[in-house]
Formats: C-alpha cells, sequence, structure tokens
C-alpha cells in the first residue's frame, strides 16, 4: 500500500492551491475562445461581439436584422461574470443544431463566475430536441422544475399515438454545478400542507384541523362535486359548473341566513324560512356558515373559478435531469440542494457521468434517489461520482422512501421496448464504476420535530439484465440508529434479481446468463443486504463490514490491493488509468457554491433558522478514510480561469478549510498513535 502524505505535504499543496486562486488567470488553463458575449445587463439589440457590446443570452438564438441567429454552428457565446436574471438571461434552446466538430457552445468566460438564477420560477437551463452543444462553466440553480433539464421525445398530447420528439444528441456538459430544483414542498399559504399535497395552495386550510399532517390533503367533503381535488377552502364552485359566479354567492347566502336568521348587515338581509341548500357552503368545516366563510368565498372567487389546487408534478422536479437524450456526456459536475432526484437520466442511451458530487436535500417527491444512472436507459456509465444526503431542507413527518438510493438503477421492472436500442429491453448494459455512496453521520429524514431516520441504500438496482458494480465503496455510518417501523433499514446494497417482480413482459429463461456482478466493493455499515442470487459476488473479493468504521487510515480504500485484488479504489480515474483522480477537479467550485446556497421557500414546519452546509469533498473524503495517499494526488492538475470574485472566495474557502482538515488530521494522527 502506497504510503500517506505527511502532513507538510498536504500543508504545500493547501497553500500551492491558495497561491494558485490569488494569483488569477495566469496560473490556471487559458480562458474560452468567444465568438459572441452576453451579460446580466447586456442590451439585447447591441452586436454581442466584445464585452463591451455584450447583449443578453437569448439573443444568442434570437434572429438578427438579416434574418439568421448567431447562433450558428462553430459558434461560442461566452457568459461575463456576474448573476443572471430574468427570461431573457436563462439557456433556453429549442431545435438548436451544432455539427460533428463544430458545437455550439454556451460557455462561462472565467470557470464559475457566471450565476443563472432561475429565482424558483424559471429553469435556468433548458435543452430541447437539440444536438451537438455544449455547456461549461457556469452555475445554474433555484428552478422551476430542473435548474438543468435536458428534454427530448416527448410525447405528443394531444396524439399520444404520434411518435415521439426527436431525442437530444451529443451534448456536452462540463464543469457545471446544478443547485436547487423544485422541491415540491413550497408552502405558498404558509398552513404546513406542502403545495403538492395541498388541495388549496393559496388558502390557508391546515390539515391538523382535520387530524393530519404536512402530507395529507385538507378537508375535501363536498359530495356533489365529483371529487375534483378541491379542497372545501378554496371551492368556491358550489354548484360544479366550473366557474364561482352570482348563482354560487347566491347558494352561499341561502345557507348563511339558514344559520343566521333575521341577519342584517354587511349588505346581507336574510329573512326566517332559508333551507340548506346542501351544498358545501361551509368553507373553512367549522360547523357553520358565517362571516369567515363569506370573506374566503370573496378570495377563492376573485378569479372566477375554483382553488388553485396542488400539481403532484412539482413533486417529481430533478436538479440535473437528463431526460430523452443519447450519446452525452457530463464530465466534472456537481449537484445539490433540494429535488426529488440529485441527478437522473430517464430514457436516455450511451450517457457518461464522469466525475460527479451530489447531495441530495430534501423533496415533496417519493422515492427520492440521489444519482439514477438508469432509469429506462440503457449503455449508461457512471464513472467516479461521489454521493452523499443530509436532510437539511427536507420538513419532517410520515414520508415514504427518502433517501432510497445513493447510485442506483430505477424500477426495471418498466423496462419500455420503445426507448430500447436492443431487442431485449431489459438488457441496461450499465457499469458504475468507482463511486462513493456516503453518509458520515447517523441520519434523519427531516429537519424539524417529527423527523424520523432515514431509509437509504448505497447502491440500487432492480429487475434488469447486464450490469456492473465495481472499485466502489459505501460508506453508512449509522449508529446504533433506530430501524423506521414497517422498514429493513438503511442497507448497503439493495440489489435485487432479475424479473423478481414479474411485470411489463419480464421472462425468466433458464440458464440465461444476465451478466450481473460486483466486484472490488468496501462498504461499511451496521446493516446489510447481500445481492440477489443472480449476481456474481465473491465475498473474498468484496469488503463488507458489519460495524461502523474503525479509526482511519484506511488505504485500501484508495487503491485496490495489487496482491488480493479486493475492495474498492478511489485513487485513480476511470477513464484515464493510472492517473491520479485527486485533487477533486471541482473542489472549489463545490465549496464556493455550496457556501452560497439559497434555500427554497420552506414549509412552517422546518426547523429554522437553516444555514447552508459548504463542503470540502477533500474533507468529507479524509475525515473517513484518512489521508489521501501521495500517489494518488497530481500536483500538476489545473482548473479553468475563475473571475477575480471567485478566486478570492475560493482562496479563502480552502485555506479555512485547509487549516480545518489539518486540525482534524493532526488528532486523528494522534489517535492513531496511541
Amino acid at each position: 500500500t502506497a504510503p500517506c502524505m505527511p502532513n507538510w505535504v498536504h500543508i504545500a499543496a493547501v497553500l500551492t492551491t491558495a497561491v494558485a486562486l490569488l494569483a488569477g488567470p495566469a496560473a490556471w488553463a487559458a480562458g474560452p475562445d468567444c465568438d459572441y458575449y452576453a451579460s446580466p445587463t447586456g442590451d439585447p439589440g447591441a452586436s454581442g461581439t466584445s464585452p463591451a457590446e455584450a447583449f443578453t443570452v437569448a439573443a444568442f438564438t434570437t434572429p438578427g436584422a438579416g434574418g439568421a441567429i448567431p447562433a450558428q454552428p462553430g459558434a461560442t457565446l461566452c457568459l461575463l461574470d456576474g448573476t443572471y436574471l430574468g427570461a431573457d438571461s436563462m439557456i433556453d434552446v429549442l431545435d438548436l443544431h451544432g455539427l460533428p466538430g463544430q458545437p455550439i457552445s454556451f460557455v462561462a468566460y472565467n470557470d464559475g463566475g457566471a450565476v443563472i438564477d432561475g429565482e424558483e420560477v424559471r429553469v435556468p437551463a433548458r435543452i430541447v430536441e437539440s444536438s451537438w452543444l455544449v455547456l461549461e462553466g457556469m452555475d445554474v440553480t433555484r428552478g422551476a422544475c430542473p435548474a438543468l433539464g435536458v428534454k427530448g421525445r416527448s410525447v405528443d398530447p394531444n396524439d399520444p399515438m404520434a411518435p415521439l420528439s426527436p431525442a437530444v444528441e451529443n451534448v456536452v456538459i462540463r464543469r457545471v454545478v446544478a443547485s436547487s430544483a423544485n422541491p415540491g414542498w413550497s408552502d405558498l399559504d404558509r398552513d404546513s400542507v406542502m403545495d403538492s399535497f395541498d388541495n388549496c395552495t393559496e388558502t390557508f386550510n391546515p390539515a391538523s384541523s382535520q387530524g393530519g399532517g404536512p402530507l395529507e390533503q385538507p378537508n375535501d367533503t363536498d359530495p356533489y362535486d365529483g371529487d375534483d381535488e378541491f379542497g372545501n377552502a378554496c371551492d368556491c364552485d358550489f354548484n360544479n359548473d366550473g366557474s364561482c359566479t352570482n348563482q354560487d354567492a347566491l347558494l352561499l347566502t341561502n345557507d348563511f341566513c339558514f344559520y343566521h336568521p333575521g341577519y342584517d348587515e354587511n349588505g346581507i338581509v336574510c329573512g326566517l324560512n332559508h333551507q340548506l341548500t346542501g351544498r358545501i357552503t361551509d368553507m373553512d368545516s367549522d360547523g357553520d356558515v358565517d362571516l369567515d366563510d363569506s370573506a374566503l368565498y370573496g378570495l377563492a372567487a376573485a378569479d372566477g373559478l375554483p382553488g388553485p389546487a396542488n400539481s403532484d408534478s412539482l413533486a417529481n422536479c430533478h436538479v440535473l435531469s437528463i431526460n430523452g437524450a443519447d450519446d452525452l456526456l457530463l464530465e466534472d459536475v456537481a449537484a445539490f440542494g433540494t429535488g426529488r432526484k440529485t441527478i437522473e437520466f430517464h430514457r436516455s442511451n450511451r450517457v457518461t457521468l464522469r466525475r460527479a458530487w451530489a447531495r441530495w436535500e430534501g423533496s415533496g417527491g417519493s422515492n427520492n434517489q440521489i444519482v439514477s444512472c438508469a432509469y429506462d436507459s440503457y449503455g449508461n456509465r457512471c464513472e467516479n461520482v461521489l454521493a452523499t444526503h443530509n436532510s437539511s431542507q427536507q420538513p419532517p413527518g410520515p414520508h415514504p422512501g427518502v433517501g432510497r438510493a445513493f447510485i442506483g438503477v430505477d424500477h426495471w421492472e418498466t423496462a419500455n421496448a420503445a426507448f430500447s436500442p436492443t431487442p431485449d429491453p431489459f438488457y441496461v448494459d450499465l457499469e458504475v464504476v468507482g463511486g462513493l455512496a456516503y453518509v458520515k453521520d447517523p441520519l434523519v429524514c427531516g429537519n424539524g420535530v417529527g423527523a424520523v431516520p432515514c431509509v437509504s441504500n448505497g447502491l440500487y438496482f432492480t429487475g434488469g439484465k447486464a450490469a456492473t458494480f465495481r472499485d466502489s465503496v459505501v460508506y453508512t455510518n449509522y449508529v446504533e440508529a433506530p430501524v423506521p417501523v414497517g422498514e429493513p433499514g438503511p442497507r448497503r446494497y439493495i440489489l435485487s434479481n432479475f424479473c423478481e417482480t414479474p411485470t411489463n413482459g419480464c421472462v425468466r429463461v433458464e440458464g440465461e446468463d444476465l451478466e450481473l456482478s460486483i466486484s472490488n466493493v468496501t462498504t461499511w455499515g451496521p446493516w446489510l443486504k447481500s445481492p440477489g442470487s443472480d449476481w456474481v459476488f465473491d465475498p473474498a473479493q468484496n469488503q463488507s463490514n458489519d460495524e461502523v468504521l474503525p479509526d482511519p487510515p484506511f488505504e485500501s480504500v484508495f487503491s485496490v490491493d495489487p496482491v488480493t485484488g479486493t475492495g474498492g479504489q478511489l485513487c485513480y480515474r476511470v477513464n484515464e488509468p493510472g492517473v491520479p483522480l485527486w485533487p477533486w477537479p471541482m473542489r472549489a467550485r463545490i465549496l464556493a457554491a455550496t457556501a452560497a446556497e439559497l434555500p427554497r421557500t420552506v414549509p412552517a414546519t422546518l426547523a429554522a433558522p437553516w444555514q447552508p452546509e459548504p463542503v470540502d469533498v477533500h474533507v468529507d473524503v479524509e475525515q473517513m478514510f484518512g489521508p489521501i495517499p501521495a500517489p494518488c494526488w497530481n500536483a500538476s492538475a489545473t482548473v479553468p480561469g475563475m473571475g477575480a470574485v471567485g478566486l478570492l472566495a475560493s482562496a479563502g474557502l480552502v485555506l479555512g478549510y485547509g487549516g480545518l482538515v489539518l486540525w482534524r488530521r493532526g488528532r486523528r494522527m494522534r489517535t492513531i498513535r496511541r
């Protein structure tokens, strides 16, 4: 095993990194070649051909005076430093096509200097039905649904039998940080019911008044509305004709007068012989039709329509969402924050995720996942992926499937031949190599009163054929964490047999080679579920530890043992054998972005105050496994140039975290010597 780097080497590495940051672009790789420039304050009528003539992002794909768009094959748009706000500042691409060797590029002029903020109402970066594009160097955050979305193969809602729209093809996404998708638990009316579950999203009607909780629908007891999904508190359509009119107001007045005969105030004059209409005009469900109900009616009927009610689709937003795309490369990327999944590949083939860091923080959806490498997808690879979660923005309460899997594959029982490039729709052809699934501390699912232990699985795969997990590490450091009622507890593996739940034409063939293997994987944690019998799994080759980690260091984690060939390895790049994986290429970017994270609009049940949790990837890894050995460290690694603000901030963060890790390492080394 290679010797660990002594403290002075790490000190030199930290100082060198900080000095290089402060030295500016001369110490870094050259900046991009730019054909056009955009800025946060760009003029849509400018030429865009120089920084002084910068236009908007949208102007790059908008026809100019001659009718042509600047975004021609081979053209590069450079985004100058700053925060991009508003519709004209989003990257919103539809049916845009470069050529092989001549992609159309959207590049941050300084690495990390351009931040595109969707402000929770827009998608910061979206690519639809396009090809041969490059996105590089920017941060995208606070998306209306995803923060970064790639979308093709759509179904025509007006003609489900029509051919699917074209796939997105041949796109490179490099050095991009995506954060904060719509979590589906925004709570506009502050009634502690998530909007994705609330049948009156703009009217206060807490489910707790009916004995429910933050994930349960408030009252909807009208037997005449055909279960229109509007709660009583915002359902002003008493006669169920689709709108709120004077006819509904008369029904409300009649019932009001039944409860208050002879009333003569506030413009309401009641007789003495009114009968109930039989409609649910008691909008606040307190057993009386009174002025409170009249006020609710006025609010609900302001636009002439009942509601608005919940939208379940908001609970299915992902931070970085690749849907209906082929032949994509995502390299040196990061994704974190709220969203049902942090990174997802759905109905997408031959997608490579290379050197990615992902952290899940909260969602109103169920069956959440950090990295979904292949959902109805084929031929994908996840290389050197680090995945973790902290639930810092997760409201407490009953919530199924939170943190279901760190690195995995979704329900292959739903394999669909329409999206398969092979005759066998269950032939996944997936490789997950050199990854780390980790949670450092005992974790609960939810930030606040009522939070419960998470149900988390390190490596997850269900229902398909042809999948390989190798050279990976799973670290679930739960210390006597209680098992949730009805749940099996966190597991290091959930690797099911093929066709374990036979659906959608799934058939087992006697003697078939299913090509399911797991090799050179190291796991720690109190719970272990062995892979299913269909998997080729040699316990002598894979290290499984049933207890929490002892004191580091764990040099074996950083290099496969050359003698026995056992255990995971986090030393080298998967795509470049022998090239050290460290320093992590996006270390400074991740640290800066997580330190600057803004919370989503949160439910009242979330514990306060919420604080961002900055992450230094090196500190995380070395706290778990000890110092990164010298052979795993590439001292000559360079990264693109950063803007002045980013340089100062990153240098300060690296120095600060460097001191922290050295202090912690010093304590750890003394402990080891004892």
